[in-house]
């Protein structure tokens, strides 16, 4: 039997936990779609009693595993919940078929519980077999799981009720594979202590605010995984560091070992062929043609302009910014303030703890780093709201301009991931759409190694966008349900979490076009739609990289009132609508 040497002839294993199928989860979330879209081959494996396994619940799913494993020689492999400790007791048992595994939702407490034995599954067992409506909230989760899946409830209680194999930590510690356990700081089974201290070589991720079932569902996950599993097959620790997050988006990370080359994002690397990678068109040459400009920006989705703003306004902004992080903590003393290199991972990681902790800003539906480094900036406000800006806008627009009042400063930590493929309008778009434009200012130069912005050429155009994906208002909930047959919960993510899928190849690949960028210098602006795709490249230098996203539409029409007034309400709870879904 041959052993693949490359993660490209290694296949992927994904195991779902209780209730779900491979469809229902791994499909359905996009996993499968964003694994194929980075040359994996993809296996989904369903527990006992679920989807293509169901009239198999007389055997052990770590047999299972192993079935299907053996037949490649080696393999990677994702479990989620129960699929999770499938994964660790199979890694356990024969640890050279595994070359790397990542665990969604291990939690402690079905370890210190005891809450996989077929025991303390009865209530579960005796309601999924019960013909009455059942009053426990997690049998009722389950229940709608199972139903949404088409799997048959005595098949699942008949699989929780079967004897099987389950790792104890003398096994763990037998794992010699690399391992990212991810865990939600909400998850009622606790998080992944023990696998993190009892397996030797393995790292971990805490989804903030997420509870167990929506550990799979979160895009840092999927790209935090996907990167993981894709780590060269030489390294011998798990390579590239983890991202650590909290519930304000800072991400931070030590120096990995061996970081991607550009171009990559979401630790994605580009398909860098002409027909999908290249520059974005310089428009300086027709800055004075407003026609041509209107034309090109309806072609493309975007105006790159060079040296529209004078650079020693923007140098004075990004002083008075890299001034607040060195009071704040977070720029190494070693180099000049206006480089920005960061501190190390754990130390800044502390400093925005205490940042958060100590802020006496209201700080609902904001980002704290972005509020304290844009709010009452005068160089900054200058830069982008002063009369060069306002006046190019308004000879686009014909007309007089006006700008949001709200600034998005971005600080990209070093070795750390941009933004995912989005449009802007699902951020902004209840009042003017249509001539709501975007302008990225870059705070500073940006090269390759820091990573700008990065656009998907044309696709402002795109028909099928604008009629699905881009009329999301992420501020939308839901109030009540309807009991009306084929009644599915509508799923509202975070502002940070949504985006068009977590691999910007899979964007492509589905929407077309190119994705562009460049090397960008202080006084550039890029001017583009909010119906453009965009994201940005993964920071792979040691500074921050800064960056301001402003918005501008004409005088004359309404402005989305989230980002109007002296504090604009964001995101915040005031700015939620109300749905009957």
């Amino acid at each position: 039997m041959t052993t693949p040497h490359s993660s490209t002839e290694r296949p992927v294993i994904l195991i779902h936990g209780v209730g779900s199928t491979t469809d229902s989860l791994w499909r359905r979330d996009g996993w499968i779609a964003g694994l194929e879209a980075a040359g994996r081959v993809v296996i989904g494996l369903d527990l006992p009693g679920h989807g293509a396994s169901k009239d198999l619940t007389d055997r052990d799913p770590v047999d299972l595993l192993f079935e299907e494993a053996v037949k490649h020689g080696s393999v990677d492999a994702i479990g989620f919940s129960a699929g999770a400790w499938v994964v660790l007791a199979a890694a356990a048992e024969r640890p050279a078929l595994f070359h790397r595994v990542a665990v969604l939702g291990a939690g402690d407490a079905v370890l210190t519980h005891s809450m996989h034995t077929a025991e303390a599954q009865q209530p579960m067992i005796q309601a999924l077999r019960s013909p009455e409506k059942p009053d426990n909230p997690m049998v009722t989760v389950i229940l709608a799981m199972i139903a949404d899946a088409g799997n048959d409830p005595n098949a699942v209680a008949d699989y929780l009720a079967a004897d099987k194999r389950f790792p104890t930590l003398e096994d763990l510690a037998r794992i010699t594979a690399p391992t990212l356990a991810v865990d939600g700081s909400e998850d009622l089974a606790g998080l992944s202590d023990l696998v993190l201290q009892t397996v030797p070589n393995a790292t971990r991720l805490t989804i903030a605010g997420a509870d167990h079932f929506q550990i799979p569902a979160s895009a840092e996950c999927m790209t935090a995984v996907i990167t993981f599993v894709q780590e060269a097959d030489e390294s011998s620790g798990p390579g590239r560091p983890l991202v650590y997050m909290d519930s304000e988006g800072l991400q931070m990370t030590s120096r990995p070992a061996n970081v991607l080359a550009f171009p990559a994002s979401q630790g994605i690397e580009m398909d860098v062929a002409p027909d999908r990678f290249g520059e974005l068109r310089n428009s300086n040459d027709i800055l004075n043609d407003v026609a041509a400009l209107r034309g090109r920006l309806q072609t493309d989705g975007y105006l790159l302009l060079r040296s529209l703003l004078d650079r020693e306004g923007i140098l004075a902004a990004r002083q008075e910014i890299v001034a607040r992080l060195s009071r704040l903590g977070f720029l190494d003393r070693n180099f000049p303030d206006l480089d920005a290199v960061a501190v190390g991972a754990e130390q800044a990681n502390e400093a925005h703890n205490e940042l958060v902790r100590s802020s006496a800003m209201d700080t609902s539906g904001t980002n704290v780093m972005a509020d304290v480094l844009a709010q009452d900036n005068d160089p900054l406000d200058q830069v982008l709201y002063g009369p060069t800006m306002m006046s190019f806008f308004g000879r686009l627009f014909g007309e007089s301009a006006k700008h949001f009042d709200f600034t998005w400063l971005r600080s990209i930590f070093p070795y750390t991931h941009g933004s995912p493929a989005h449009t802007d309008v699902i951020f902004m778009g209840r009042a003017e759409r249509d001539r709501l434009l975007t302008a990225w200012t870059p705070i500073g130069d940006v090269d390759y190694e820091q990573g700008g912005l990065m656009i998907l050429e044309g696709s402002n155009n795109n028909t099928g966008l604008r009629a699905g994906y881009s009329t999301i208002d992420v501020d939308e909930v839901c109030e009540a349900e309807l009991n009306a047959p084929g009644w599915r919960q509508r799923e509202f993510k975070a502002p940070s979490e949504v985006c068009i899928s977590p691999s910007p190849v899979d964007v492509q690949r589905v929407l077309g076009g190119r994705w562009l960028t460049t090397e960008f210098h202080a006084g550039d602006v890029l001017v583009f739609s909010v119906f453009t795709v965009h994201g940005s490249l993964d920071n792979h230098s040691n500074r921050i990289r800064l960056s301001c996203d402003s918005r501008y539409q004409p005088a004359s029409k309404p402005a989305d009132e989230r980002w109007i007034g002296e504090r604009p309400a964001g995101h915040g709870p005031t700015s939620k609508r109300k749905l009957i879904c």
